[in-house]
């Protein structure tokens, strides 16, 4: 070895190497937190009032049902928290769920940019877990296998809209006289709106009150109004939940009628079973008693919104699978002045 090669002196790092440096190892960290441990998301609509308003910033604990691996689509490992009826969770859309590889890449620009990038997805309250029976009466009462979700009257809720300039108008939510939410929007005013708040088990929910002529539609599908109704749902659900596709093809059977691929097969008395391919039937509807009841499918959990006049949610996906929940909310982290956790 030469003498000059022997005593080289070592590379100085620039400044703008070590900042470089920084901020790629910033950036790496950001991205595993909000990979494995903890996220924010910016709710988009008000299907959660009067608890969550459009505009909130939730913190997520992404860790509690499982550790997700990166670019597999709902792998999780390790989970030691299972929601129960009434808990809140963070799901993925069951109808435009993205892959675990846009999800990995939607997180890594997240966390680049400082954005929160969860367009798809929804804030709602677990309300039956798989093999649980869960029905909605024609007043909107929950039963969940024979338990009835007791709720008494709790004041009011106020949607208010008013013109701002040009194309956006000036939403306002108040609970109980009390300003939760002003933002504006773009879009043409509304005409104001005024639900009943109920105290329902630990949680308030926002329902029109009393019986109307969109009854059947708004706690579609239960009860099951008839027949038609109930194949109709179940169809979509199969199609676009189960199998998401919307052009997916699902037979509708009788009790002994042969077929092969995806169907739903229908009794005398209304009961709906479902499978895939040529597997196992497994229960969907059951009436027992005149009642119909709705049977949560294994992996599937069934979830509403706390604004129940809003029908994003599994009144109209069905039960989604329970590997959807892509976090657990902790805290509402803005706007200040309502900084808590959520019930």
């Amino acid at each position: 070895m030469g003498i000059h090669e022997r005593y080289r002196p070592e590379k100085k790092s620039t400044p703008a190497a070590i900042a470089l440096r920084l901020v790629v190892a910033a950036l790496i960290v950001s991205a595993c937190i909000r990979l494995f441990l903890f996220e924010t998301v910016v709710l988009r609509g008000p299907e959660m009032l009067p608890g969550a308003a459009r505009g909130d910033v939730l913190l997520l604990n992404r860790f509690a049902t499982g550790i997700r691996l990166p670019l597999f689509n709902n792998v999780s490992l390790f989970g030691f928290y299972t929601p129960e009826t009434g808990d809140l969770a963070v799901i993925k859309h069951p109808w435009r769920a993205w892959s675990g590889v846009a999800e990995f890449f939607d997180t890594c620009t997240a966390s680049l940019f400082g954005l929160t990038g969860n367009g798809e997805l929804r804030l709602v309250r677990v309300m039956a877990r798989e093999g649980q029976k869960i029905r909605i009466d024609a007043s909107g009462i929950v039963h969940v296998g024979g338990t009835k979700l007791d709720r008494q009257k709790s004041g009011t809720l106020s949607l208010h809209n008013r013109a701002a300039g040009g194309d956006e108008i000036l939403r306002r939510q108040i609970v109980r006289r009390m300003l939760v939410s002003e933002d504006s929007i773009k879009g043409k005013p509304m005409p104001d709106l005024t639900l009943p708040l109920w105290r329902e088990g630990k949680w308030e929910v926002a329902q029109s009150e009393g019986e109307s002529a969109d009854s059947s539609m708004r706690t579609f599908p239960l009860p099951v109004t008839n027949d038609a109704q109930a194949a109709t749902w179940a169809r979509r659900w199969l199609a676009n939940t189960v199998l998401q596709s919307d052009d997916a093809t699902v037979a509708l059977l009788h009790e002994r009628d042969n077929g092969t691929g995806p169907a739903l097969v229908r009794d005398a008395s209304g009961n709906l079973w479902f499978r895939l391919d040529d597997s196992t039937l497994e229960p969907l509807i059951r009436i027992e008693s005149g009642l119909a009841w709705l049977v949560v499918p294994r992996g599937m959990i069934f979830v509403l919104n706390d604004m129940r006049d809003a029908l994003d949610d599994s009144r109209t996906w069905g039960p989604v699978y329970e590997k959807t929940i892509t976090g657990i909310p902790m805290l509402r982290i803005w706007p200040m002045g309502r900084f808590d956790s959520l019930d």
